[in-house]
């Protein structure tokens, strides 16, 4: 019989092959200039930098830094990508369903 440590190490491997594939056909999609991961912790705490900067280079894809948590930091998001994007033009992928609804919803009815 397989260990517990060998049973999770191996999902987590199915889970990382997973995530890689998805960003993978999300840059064919979408190009890889116009992603960026948006989390509720980057910039949050200093003591949490590196596992954003092994993220971005497991990834391959850069992490928003911000000090304001998800619906509230669409501004940054903004300064990121240089201002070059609009609410309406911006699909947001996430595991928090009602935190995501909110901020589409704070979007949509910025203007």
């Amino acid at each position: 019989p397989r260990s517990t440590q060998s049973r999770s190490s191996a999902a987590s491997d199915v889970y990382k092959r997973q995530t890689q594939d998805s960003v993978l056909e999300a840059e064919k999609i979408f190009g890889k200039e116009n992603l960026a991961i948006l989390t509720n912790h980057a910039g949050t705490r200093e003591s949490h930098d590196h596992f954003y900067q092994d993220l971005e280079e497991f990834l391959k894809l850069p992490v928003v830094r911000s000090r304001n948590r998800k619906p509230f930091n669409f501004d940054d998001v903004q300064k990121h990508f240089k201002h070059q994007i609009k609410p309406e033009e911006t699909a947001l992928v996430g595991d928090r369903l009602l935190t995501d609804i909110l901020m589409a919803c704070l979007l949509y009815t910025s203007d």
